[in-house]
């Protein structure tokens, strides 16, 4: 995540903000970023998008529409440029 983070600012000029989530049920901090931003990319390796449906649960309707999915599954690690391309991508930042 950091070094996409870091290639997204260098390569398409994108500042982005990260919060790691690391417990469910979720905290009040999880609602506070998602209320704080336009677009909060879920990244993601669970075949099944389980973070993100989760979260749609989760969140208020109005907070959901805001979330954008970075699936990963294809047995291999995630690795920068998958997060960055296509977040990239979806920006409409891609060369």
């Amino acid at each position: 995540m950091i070094e996409g983070r870091d290639q997204l600012e260098r390569e398409s000029k994108l500042g982005t903000d990260y919060l790691r989530i690391r417990a469910y049920p979720f905290t009040q901090e999880i609602h506070d970023f998602v209320a704080q931003h336009e677009r909060v990319y879920v990244v993601e390796q669970n075949r099944d998008s389980q973070m993100m449906n989760l979260l749609k649960v989760d969140l208020d309707p109005a907070q959901v529409v805001k979330l954008r999915s970075v699936l990963h599954f294809n047995g291999l690690p995630i690795d920068a440029r998958s997060i960055t391309a296509v977040i990239a991508a979806q920006e409409g930042a891609v060369k």
